[in-house]
């Protein structure tokens, strides 16, 4: 079983996946309600196929944590598939950070978020880069980052609990 290190912010996922529901349901309605005219006939179809598919994606992302640590391993969460896995000797620490987001509006914005930041050792080459999704954060350098928006709250107390439980780990494996 996994443990849960650092959750998804549920709230967010949560509103996501209204909408992407909304959007479901606005397919069924005007499939159920409206005839359709040549290429709109398919409108209601491409709605509820896209709207559910999104749907779904959220519901798992919502069961998945963040961070979860299985069987010697790190689980990294910041894809759609299944997570990234870790071997739990090649992660040194947790940190608090700031970032930047993706999704800063301007410069007249300061769209910079706390993050949680996993370093991974230098010895671990092959664990350096990895792609993941922008709007979760980023794997580059052997460093993770995940934006505190993607996640539940951060602050020195939850990374502490983090470096400790990270400690544990390592001296049991």
């Amino acid at each position: 079983m996994t443990e849960r290190w650092l959750n998804p912010n549920r709230r967010v996922q949560w509103f996501a996946g209204i909408l992407a529901a909304t959007v479901t349901l606005a397919g069924v309605w005007l499939g159920w309600f409206s005839p359709g005219q040549g290429g709109l006939q398919a409108l209601p179809r491409v709605l509820t196929v896209a709207g559910a598919a999104a749907t779904l994606a959220i519901l798992v992302q919502i069961t998945r944590p963040r961070l979860g640590y299985r069987d010697g391993q790190l689980l990294v969460n910041l894809r759609l598939r299944g997570p990234l896995r870790v071997p739990i000797q090649h992660v040194e620490c947790f940190f608090l950070g700031r970032s930047a987001t993706p999704f800063a509006l301007g410069a007249k914005v300061d769209a910079r978020v706390a993050t949680v930041v996993v370093r991974l050792s230098e010895s671990a080459s092959q664990w350096a880069d990895r792609d993941v999704l922008p709007v979760l954060g980023k794997w580059t350098n052997g460093y993770i980052t995940i934006y505190g928006t993607s996640c539940e709250p951060l602050d020195i107390q939850r990374v502490n609990q983090l470096n400790r439980r990270l400690r544990e780990v390592q001296r049991g494996s």
